[in-house]
């Protein structure tokens, strides 16, 4: 058995710390821009990021993508 595979229960405990982090950070992102919840909102937000490469502006994006989702949504049962 070929034990450099077995991760060593620092590296274990701190992955679960980073995914945890990642897991709030996103939590907390989704919140934020749940404010965001009208189409002129949204797309006014969305514009403001549209040309940005950074990671973090696609996660807006998405995030708002989601938003705009859950409006169609919710326009189309009442």
């Amino acid at each position: 058995m070929n034990i450099a595979h077995i991760p060593s229960p620092r590296t274990a405990l701190d992955e679960l710390r980073e995914r945890r982090a990642a897991r709030a950070a996103d939590r907390q992102l989704r919140r934020e821009l749940a404010t965001y919840d009208t189409p002129s909102a949204i797309s006014d937000l969305m514009a403001a990021v549209e040309s940005s490469q950074d990671p973090a502006a696609e996660r807006i994006r998405s995030v708002l993508a989601e938003n705009m989702l859950e409006y169609s949504r919710r326009s189309h049962l009442s």
